[in-house]
């Protein structure tokens, strides 16, 4: 999920799929981007609560449906990058 640390990705590729602004990391999803933080909003009132439920090994409904979401949406998002690629060249 998070290309971060993957130092072989180009930079543009390591920009989020949602925004395009931000990095593609969990920390990015809950916090700053537009598109998603408004989905982890039912996991606490800051961000720092947010994170600490999601790296928490219980898995309950509401943390499942949100990181299904965000991996169907992401999935799109790449399938639309690959896209636009491919119409350049």
């Amino acid at each position: 999920m998070e290309k971060e640390n993957k130092y072989w990705v180009k930079e543009e590729d390591r920009k989020c799929v949602f925004c395009g602004q931000g990095r593609d990391n969990i920390d990015h999803f809950i916090g700053e981007c537009e598109i998603t933080r408004e989905w982890f909003k039912e996991l606490g009132n800051s961000k720092e609560e947010r994170v600490k439920k999601l790296w928490k090994d219980d898995l309950n409904k509401v943390k499942t449906e949100i990181l299904k979401e965000l991996w169907k949406e992401k999935k799109k998002g790449k399938k639309k990058e690959e896209k636009k690629r491919q119409d350049v060249i």
